[in-house]
């Protein structure tokens, strides 16, 4: 992480110890029909969430296919060649 910029400080995680195991999981849920890859970018998805007072709105994003979704999740995977912004936008 501390590529990214973060600095555990003197605790250790070893999220990559299971990332297999949570890269199986999040298929799972997006082949149930569960979860679904949102393309809104960070600013779409800020005004379209709601309040704790007023409900959000639906992702345009939420009614794609299931086979499209795992596509696309899929080109996130590590060993993709696709950059990790097209997996976040």
């Amino acid at each position: 992480m501390r590529w990214l910029g973060y600095d555990w400080g003197p605790h250790l995680y070893h999220a990559s110890d299971y990332y297999d195991r949570l890269y199986a999981f999040a298929e799972w849920f997006i082949g149930e029909g569960l979860a679904y890859v949102d393309s809104q970018t960070a600013e779409e998805m800020r005004a379209t969430r709601g309040t704790l007072t007023e409900a959000g709105i639906a992702s345009p994003w939420r009614d794609r296919g299931i086979a499209e979704n795992l596509d696309l999740f899929g080109a996130c995977a590590p060993a993709s060649s696709r950059t990790a912004r097209s997996c976040c936008a």
